[in-house]
């Protein structure tokens, strides 16, 4: 055919290669959008096949461990602190009381003691609970005349160098002023005590020079970190400090001069196995002993043994604030006595609760209480330090004067 009739054949070619080109186009994206739906499903079926991971705040399933809990609980034991160990040398160490010992023991004791002089009558007062509440500088004063020569003692300690007085003072009830009424009562205290103690030997001035020095360290110490803290009744503290070197005191008069000489350069734990060994029981408990001879209030009595038990006595918690004032009397305690051997010449130097000194282990536990936050901070005041520093010079001159 000729003209039109050929060119509806072309039109109708054009259109049929058309429509078979979207014929193919149409199945192409068929044959996608199936193989996109397959590959959705397969990893459904994949999750749905995955263990399940539960959050935070769901219950462990199928036996299964929640995951959230068992690292909190991991992360809580990472952080406690470990068991503490107690050392080998304290655990060995049995501490032998006074009612352990039979009444033919204690006699035999006690007879020993017998020959130790009775402090002067005034020590009484001067431990009773109603003169270290109430008492005056004048008080004082009045006491202290009825001991000239303990007197004339107490003054040549508080006009020595140690203090810095511009000016001698004549009078207890004037030091008393000056330099505050525990201070002095404490001195007039180991005065007392010193005339009940008179040493002959060399052996024994060694020994009971130490004593004294510690004792003196000691209660210096008490009576300032007492203040620094406002503690109540400073004074009480002292005291039960001062009387804690009775039993010390009383070994260098009734052991014999070689094992004087051990016990002066041992540690606490090695003395108290040689004087239980030698005596029975420890300086401690023979302090007990003296002081109810002495017919020291039973109640100061308790204070003083329930402080020395602290070495081997684990603490109760929480701390109550009577376990914490003993705890600083035996705190103190020990820091004379490495003052007094020199094995401590600066309390900026010593780290309470780092210290791993066995004595102390027990020690540290009790001084977590509230009351006693900022020991180790006061330890290294200047008054502290200043204090310390004098009580050593004190104690060298007592050196040379011997």
């Amino acid at each position: 055919p000729s003209g039109p009739s050929r060119r509806g054949t072309g039109a109708t070619k054009y259109f049929a290669g058309n429509t078979l080109t979207l014929y193919l186009a149409a199945g192409l994206l068929i044959l996608a959008t199936i193989f996109v739906v397959i590959n959705h499903t397969k990893a459904k079926d994949a999750l749905k096949k995955k263990p399940r991971v539960d959050p935070p705040s769901a219950e462990p399933t199928n036996g299964g461990k929640n995951f959230s809990v068992v690292t909190a609980s991991a992360s809580v034991t990472t952080h406690m602190a470990p068991t503490r160990v107690v050392p080998p040398e304290l655990a060995a160490l049995k501490l032998t009381k006074i009612a352990d010992l039979s009444q033919p023991q204690i006699d035999l004791l006690t007879a020993r003691l017998q020959d130790i002089p009775r402090p002067p009558h005034a020590l009484d007062k001067l431990v009773s609970a109603e003169f270290l509440a109430t008492a005056t500088s004048t008080e004082l004063n009045d006491l202290m005349v009825g001991e000239p020569q303990i007197a004339a003692k107490v003054l040549a300690s508080v006009n020595s160098p140690m203090y810095g007085l511009k000016k001698p003072l004549g009078s207890i009830g004037q030091a008393a002023t000056y330099l505050g009424m525990n201070t002095v009562r404490s001195i007039c205290m180991q005065h007392m005590l010193d005339r009940s103690f008179q040493v002959t030997s060399s052996q024994s001035k060694v020994f009971y020079a130490s004593i004294w020095n510690a004792s003196a360290f000691a209660s210096e110490l008490c009576f300032k970190l007492a203040q620094l803290m406002q503690l109540p009744e400073p004074g009480h503290l002292v005291t039960q400090v001062v009387l804690s070197y009775l039993g010390p005191l009383a070994t260098s008069s009734v052991l014999a001069q070689e094992d004087l000489a051990r016990l002066t350069h041992s540690e606490l734990i090695e003395r108290t196995h040689l004087e239980q060994e030698k005596l029975g029981l420890s300086a401690g408990e023979i302090g007990t002993l003296l002081m109810q001879a002495w017919n020291v209030p039973q109640s100061l009595i308790q204070d003083v043994q329930d402080m020395g038990h602290i070495l081997l006595t684990p603490c109760k918690t929480p701390v109550d604030a009577r376990s914490a004032r003993l705890a600083l009397c035996y705190l103190c305690n020990r820091l004379g006595a490495m003052l007094a051997s020199g094995e401590l010449t600066d309390t900026r130097n010593f780290e309470v609760s780092q210290s791993e000194r066995v004595e102390l282990f027990f020690l540290q536990d009790y001084l977590k209480h509230a009351s006693l936050a900022r020991l180790e901070e006061f330890l290294k005041f200047p008054e502290v330090v200043s204090a310390v520093n004098l009580m050593a010079t004190a104690a060298l001159l007592r050196g040379q004067g011997n």
